[in-house]
C-alpha cells in the first residue's frame, strides 16, 4: 500500500476495499450470490432489459456469481467484464460464500469475490483464492481437465477442440466460472467445474521438455499414478539448452522460439519416399513380433491411391493399434482406432474382413474429412495439434499428432533421413488467395491459418510468389504470395 508518499505492506486480514456509493438508478442491493443456468442457452446482455445488445451466452449447468439484481435481471460476472442475464433462467445455489486468499506467508477470508480478486491482483507476491475448499483464481499456475472436456471460443462459445481427462493447460485467467486458458498457442476457455486448478506456488507437477545428446525428449506427466511417460520426438531445437527443463504447453513454442517438429507440421499430401519393403524392415527392426509386418504395401499402395505420406500412414497405425496389437487390431483389422470413441472404444470401432481393407477405408475417411480443405473436420492438412491440423478433432490427446510425427521421423532415420526437412515450411495466413497456377486469377481463399510446404520460389512481375504442396488432391501444386506466409524453423 503507499502510505504518505512511500510503500508499506499491512496484513491482508484488516484490509477492505473501498466501495462506490449506490448506483443513482438505485438497482436492488444484493450480497453475491452463486446459480447455475438453467436454460439450453442463455443470452448475456449489456443492460437489464431484452432490448440491450446481448454480449455471448452461457450454456446450460455454467455456474454464474451474481453481484447485482435490477428489475428481474441479474448482473452477473462475464469474460473478465459484466452483464445481465435473466433470473428466470437461473437458480440460485443455497448457502453463503466465501473466498480465501492465499501466499505463502498468510491466509485471509473475504465476503465476495470481487474484493478478493481485487486484493489478489494488487498483491505483488504470488496468491491464490479458494471457495468452498476449490481454487477458483491465481496469479499463475495452470489447468488440468478432470476428465474429456470441451474448450470453447471466449467470444462465441464455439467449440475449438477437445482434450483428455488429466490433460494440462496454460492459465490465463478467470473470468467469473471461464477460466481462460492456452494450448499450443490458441486461447479459449473451459467451464470452472471440469477442471482443477494448479497455482504455481503449490509445485504440482506437470509435463515438461528436456535434451539429450541432441534429442528432444517429451516428459509427459499421467496424474493418475503419479508417473512420467517418455518418448523421444525428434531433433532438439538449437536454442533449447541440455539440463532444463521447458513447459509444454505450446509444442510449437518450447523455450520461447520456433520449435516445429519437420513431421508434425509437414502437410500430409507431401508424399514420402519409402518403399513397402523398407516400411516392412522399420517394422521387423522396431517390433520382431508386429503383425503390421508384411503390410507395408497396402500401406504405400493406399498412400499413392489417397496423395498422403506412407510414412504418416503407416506411423499412425502404429501409435492407435499398439504395433498392431491391441484388442481392436487383433478382432478388427482396425488399426486406426476408427470409431473408437472414447466412451466406449471397443464396441465403437469398425470391423473390417481385411487388413487391406481395413488400411483403405480408413485411408480414404481421412483423406475425405480431414486432409482435404472442403472436409467437415479440416483444419489443415498435418498432423498438427490442439490449434491446428488433425489433432484438433481427431483424438482428445493433445500429444496424439506428436506421438505419430516421432514414429514418422524414426522410419525416416531408419531410411537415411531422406524427407525431414525436404520442405520449408510456413503459416499461409488467414484470407489469402491462391492460385492453381500463375496464368490464371485466384481459385479461392484460406479460411484460417495453415501450415504449407514450399516447394520453390518464383519471381514474377507481380512480385514473388512460392509453389507449395497442395491440400487439395486434384492438384500437385498450387501457388501463393510469399508476401502472405510467415516463415518457420522445423527440426
Amino acid at each position: 500500500m503507499n502510505y504518505q508518499g512511500k510503500e508499506g505492506y499491512v496484513s491482508l486480514e484488516f484490509v477492505t476495499l473501498g466501495k462506490d456509493s449506490t448506483d443513482p438508478t438505485n438497482p436492488e442491493q444484493v450480497t453475491e450470490e452463486r446459480a447455475v443456468v438453467n436454460a439450453s442457452l442463455l443470452n448475456v446482455r449489456k443492460g437489464p432489459s431484452t432490448g440491450a445488445a446481448a454480449v455471448g451466452h452461457l450454456k446450460n449447468g455454467e455456474t454464474v456469481t451474481i453481484i447485482g439484481k435490477e428489475n428481474g435481471w441479474a448482473k452477473v460476472h462475464f469474460n473478465g467484464g459484466e452483464g445481465y442475464v435473466s433470473l428466470q433462467f437461473l437458480k440460485v445455489k443455497q448457502g453463503s460464500t466465501s473466498y480465501e486468499i492465499v501466499t505463502s506467508s498468510q491466509k485471509v477470508q473475504k465476503p465476495n469475490e470481487v474484493e478478493a480478486t481485487q486484493i489478489m491482483q494488487n498483491l505483488k507476491e504470488d496468491a491464490y483464492i479458494k471457495s468452498d475448499g476449490k481454487v477458483v483464481n491465481m496469479k499463475q499456475g495452470f489447468v488440468r481437465a478432470n476428465g474429456v472436456i470441451n474448450i470453447y471460443d471466449i467470444a462465441t462459445g464455439k467449440k475449438l477442440t477437445y482434450v483428455k481427462g488429466g490433460a494440462d493447460l496454460k492459465f490465463v485467467k478467470a473470468a467469473g466460472d471461464r477460466i481462460h486458458v492456452q494450448i499450443d498457442g490458441m486461447t479459449g476457455y473451459v467451464n470452472i467445474n471440469d477442471v482443477t486448478l494448479h497455482p504455481a506456488m503449490t509445485g504440482e507437477k506437470t509435463s515438461y521438455y528436456a535434451t539429450k545428446n541432441g534429442k528432444l525428449y517429451h516428459y509427459v506427466y499421467n496424474p493418475a499414478n503419479g508417473k512420467y511417460a517418455t518418448y523421444q520426438i525428434g531433433n532438439a531445437p538449437k536454442h533449447l539448452k541440455e539440463g532444463e527443463r521447458y513447459e509444454a504447453f505450446d509444442k510449437k513454442q518450447i523455450g520461447g522460439q520456433d520449435s516445429y517438429q519437420y513431421f508434425e507440421y509437414m502437410p500430409l499430401r507431401a508424399t514420402s519416399t519409402y518403399t513397402g519393403d523398407e516400411i516392412d524392415n522399420f517394422l521387423s527392426k522396431s517390433n520382431a513380433n508386429s503383425p503390421l509386418i508384411g503390410l507395408g504395401k497396402y500401406f504405400v499402395s493406399a498412400a499413392e491411391k489417397y496423395k498422403m505420406n506412407a510414412g504418416y500412414l503407416v506411423s499412425h497405425a502404429i501409435l492407435e493399434s499398439g504395433w498392431g496389437t491391441s484388442r481392436i487390431a487383433q478382432d478388427k483389422k482396425n488399426l486406426f482406432g476408427f470409431r473408437a470413441v472414447d466412451s466406449d472404444p471397443y464396441n465403437g470401432a469398425t470391423g473390417f474382413k481385411t487388413w487391406e481393407e481395413g488400411i483403405d477405408f480408413c485411408a480414404a475417411y481421412i483423406d475425405k474429412h480431414y486432409l482435404t480443405p472442403d472436409g467437415n473436420t479440416y483444419n489443415g492438412g498435418n498432423l498438427g495439434d490442439k490449434a491446428e491440423g488433425m489433432n484438433v478433432m481427431y483424438a482428445s490427446d493433445e500429444n496424439w499428432g506428436q506421438q505419430i510425427a516421432s514414429l514418422m521421423h524414426r522410419i525416416d532415420s531408419m531410411n537415411g533421413s531422406k524427407d525431414l526437412n525436404k520442405y520449408r515450411l510456413g503459416t499461409l495466413r488467414t484470407g489469402s488467395p491462391v492460385f492453381k497456377n500463375l496464368a490464371e486469377g485466384q481459385t479461392g481463399t484460406t479460411s484460417r491459418n495453415i501450415m504449407v510446404a514450399i516447394k520453390k520460389t518464383i519471381n514474377t512481375p507481380q512480385g514473388l510468389y512460392y509453389e507449395i504442396v497442395s491440400d487439395n488432391k486434384e492438384y500437385n501444386s498450387v501457388y501463393v504470395k510469399a508476401g502472405s506466409v510467415n516463415l518457420v524453423n522445423s527440426y
